[in-house]
């Protein structure tokens, strides 16, 4: 697997870039599911929100990182231009 994106296929960076957001966001969703449900007393309620907002930061830091890598490595053209017989 190379590092940069060519004609062919996505770089190693951009495909577990485009992972990890994905798997941030949902384990962000989840984070803040479960914490709807939590009530006064239990030790979570004011822990959960501060880990909510710390891994949302990291995530958004990974956002720019992906952007910046994308900005940095044009993607592969659509699939549809580049297979035989289009047009």
């Amino acid at each position: 697997m190379q590092w940069r994106n060519t004609t062919d296929a996505w770089g190693l960076p951009a495909i577990l870039l485009h992972w990890l957001v994905a798997l941030g966001l949902f384990g962000l969703f989840g984070l803040g599911l479960w914490m709807t449900g939590l009530d006064y007393y239990h030790p979570w309620y004011r822990r959960a929100p501060d880990l909510h907002r710390s891994i949302g930061s990291l995530l958004f830091l990974l956002v720019l990182l992906r952007l910046g890598w994308r900005l940095l490595n044009p993607p592969p053209p659509p699939y549809l231009t580049t297979c035989p017989g289009s047009t």
